[in-house]
């Protein structure tokens, strides 16, 4: 593989989790992956640092969960 592209595709509840930092944990743990950067599609506005997800009750601030996943970069879609 060159690095580029989906690799396991996930969908997570986030019932389920805390907090995006511990979805993250989780599809990592569960698929052995250790990525260097990520994409994640998530509802809201993408805005600066802090997220407030717009139908779910999740706000953090998108740089320590970077940080907390040990990622080099996240990125945010909505």
């Amino acid at each position: 593989a060159d690095g580029r592209g989906v690799h396991a595709e996930a969908v997570l509840k986030c019932a389920d989790y805390a907090d995006l930092a511990a979805a993250i944990a989780a599809y990592l743990a569960r698929t052995g992956a250790k990525p260097q950067r990520a994409s994640v599609a998530i509802a809201g506005p993408v805005d600066g640092d802090r997220f407030n997800m717009t139908n779910h009750p999740w706000s953090f601030s998108v740089e320590a969960t970077r940080k907390a996943a040990g990622l080099d970069s996240l990125i945010l879609m909505n």
